[in-house]
């Protein structure tokens, strides 16, 4: 047996290893990837939910225009807002946001905010 290793699988166990960090290197990009992407839609989760929030307080106290606030919040976290909808009293943001990975290149979340209705009790 170890001369049939030796005569024909000379270098076998460097090519094993040198396939086996290639792997380790390619899932662990992966892995890193993956994780980019659950963050960067986590936040534009975030920035949607406190636009949409920001806005409808500006609708119900008559402050400023409810779509300019939102716009404000969400250009200052450099994401984009694709589109701001009020009805009624309720404000409804679209944000959208380039990512950092290639498979996904953007991400897009809607949030809806604006007062409970009267009677309530959720």
């Amino acid at each position: 047996m170890c001369v049939f290793w030796n005569k024909y699988d000379k270098g076998a166990g460097t090519l094993l290893g040198i396939l086996i960090v290639l792997l380790i290197g390619f899932l662990m990009s992966a892995a890193l990837s993956f994780s980019q992407y659950v963050i960067q839609g986590m936040t534009v989760r975030m920035v949607s939910d406190v636009a949409a929030i920001s806005a409808a307080y500006a609708n119900y106290q008559y402050e400023k225009p409810a779509c300019q606030v939102a716009k404000n919040v969400v250009e200052i976290n450099r994401m984009v807002l694709k589109n701001c909808l009020i009805s009624g009293e309720d404000v409804i943001i679209e944000v959208e946001n380039a990512t950092k990975t290639f498979i996904f290149p953007k991400q897009k979340f809607t949030s809806k905010a604006g007062p409970a209705p009267c009677g309530d009790k959720s």
